[in-house]
C-alpha cells in the first residue's frame, strides 16, 4: 500500500537524521538469541528494542532487566559488529526530551554512566513510547524503599510493636529499645508497586503541552501538590512513590 509522499518524506528524514523506531522487544530477543546464543545471560530479557534510521539501519538498542545493549556495525559491508553493555548500576543520570513543533519531530534519550560515553539516541516521536522508558528506567534506577521519619506515639514502649502511618501505607514497626514516646525514629517503607510501567501505552502530547504552558518558562514556586498530580497525568513521569516536596 503506497505511503504517500509525507510517509516517504517521515521514512527519508527517519533515515537520514539516524532516527530510532521502537521494535518488538520478544522478537528482537529471538533475534539476538538465534544469532548470538551467549550474548544474553540465562534468563536476561528484552524490556524495550530500537532500530536505527526508521528500522531500515544496521544499528540497534535493546533495554535488558539488566543493562542497556548497543549493537554498533561498522565497515561498508557490515562485517564488524560491537556490542557495548552499560550495567544500570554505573547509570549515573538519564533525561527524555519531548519533540518541538514543524521539523523538530525527534525526541531524545541521554544517559549518563561512570565510565561509559555519553549515550543519545534520537527517536521519531510517533514510533516510540518515550514516557514508558522514562517510567521503566524510574523502576530499574530509582529505590524501592524510601526512609521517613516518625515520631513514636505517647503509649508506646521500647522494644515494643506499635502502628503508624506512612507514605499512605499502615506499618507495624517496632520501637528500638533505646528510644522513648516523643523522639523520632526511621523507617524503611517498600514501594507499593516497585518495577512498574506501561509499556505500548501512547503518551498524550497534547497533555504535554499543557503542562508546559502552565509552567512557563520563568522560574516560579508552585504548588507542590498541584505540580505532582500534573507529573502524574501529563503524563505520568513520577516513580509509584515518588513525591513533590
Amino acid at each position: 500500500k503506497p505511503r504517500g509522499v509525507h510517509g516517504m518524506l517521515t521514512a527519508l528524514r527517519d533515515y537520514v537524521g539516524d532516527n530510532y523506531i521502537q521494535a518488538d522487544a520478544k522478537e528482537e530477543e529471538k533475534k539476538l538469541k538465534s544469532a548470538f546464543p551467549f550474548l544474553l545471560q540465562t534468563g536476561e530479557t528484552v524490556k524495550f528494542a530500537f532500530l536505527g534510521r526508521g528500522g531500515k539501519g544496521r544499528d540497534s538498542f535493546y533495554f535488558t532487566d539488566r543493562r542497556i545493549l548497543e549493537r554498533d556495525v561498522t565497515g561498508l559491508t557490515g562485517s564488524s559488529v560491537k556490542y557495548v553493555s552499560t550495567p544500570y548500576s554505573k547509570i549515573k543520570a538519564w533525561a527524555i526530551s519531548t519533540a518541538g513543533g514543524g521539523f523538530d519531530s525527534d525526541s531524545e534519550f541521554q544517559v549518563w554512566a561512570s565510565g561509559m560515553k555519553h549515550m543519545e539516541i534520537e527517536f521519531n516521536k510517533n514510533k516510540v513510547d518515550l514516557f514508558a522508558i522514562n517510567q521503566f528506567f524510574n523502576a530499574m534506577m530509582l529505590p524501592t524503599e524510601q526512609e521517613y521519619k516518625v515520631v513514636i506515639p505517647e503509649g508506646a514502649s521500647p522494644g515494643a510493636s506499635f502502628e503508624t502511618e506512612v507514605a499512605g501505607q499502615v506499618l507495624t514497626v517496632q520501637c528500638p529499645p533505646d528510644l522513648e514516646p516523643g523522639m523520632t525514629m526511621m523507617v524503611k517503607v517498600p514501594s507499593t508497586n516497585p518495577g512498574s510501567y506501561k509499556a505500548g501505552e501512547k503518551t498524550d502530547e497534547a497533555g504535554v503541552s499543557s503542562f508546559l504552558s502552565w509552567l512557563g518558562d520563568d522560574a516560579r514556586e508552585v504548588d507542590p501538590k498541584e505540580l505532582e498530580a500534573r507529573l502524574r497525568s501529563a503524563p505520568n513521569v513520577l516513580a509509584p512513590e515518588e513525591r513533590i516536596e
